[in-house]
């Protein structure tokens, strides 16, 4: 029997119960994600096991979580495959991918309930 491995987004979503939040912090994980990879320090196959792999794909499919996260995972999931067979759109992609994850993360900024931006800045 496989043992099965804890699945991020519901990790995630349990810590972040506001819709906004939770896409929020998996936009700016990605950002990170995405960032390591351009420069060369993490491998797809990291990427593919750390955060963009089917089972969070899924995952953010069941929640209807924001298009533009699903975009956003579609284009990770798919960087190597770029990569190996056009290679030259590999910065293009990650390019559309942080756009992507502004835009996640600005939106989210802007829909979060007043009391909660009051509490994340004293939290600060």
């Amino acid at each position: 029997m496989k043992a099965t491995r804890p699945n991020l987004i519901v990790s995630l979503a349990a810590m972040h119960p506001s819709r906004h939040l939770l896409e929020r912090r998996i936009a700016e994980m990605g950002l990170g994600v995405i960032s390591a990879l351009s420069r060369g320090e993490i491998k797809y196959d990291q990427a593919e096991h750390d955060l963009f792999n089917l089972d969070n794909y899924v995952e953010i499919r069941r929640r209807r979580l924001n298009a533009s996260l699903l975009e956003f995972f579609e284009r990770g999931m798919q960087l190597e495959d770029v990569s190996e067979i056009a290679p030259q759109n590999v910065t293009s992609n990650f390019e559309k991918m942080s756009w992507l994850a502004d835009q996640i993360i600005r939106r989210a900024a802007r829909d979060l309930p007043r009391s909660t931006k009051l509490a994340q800045r004293r939290s600060a």
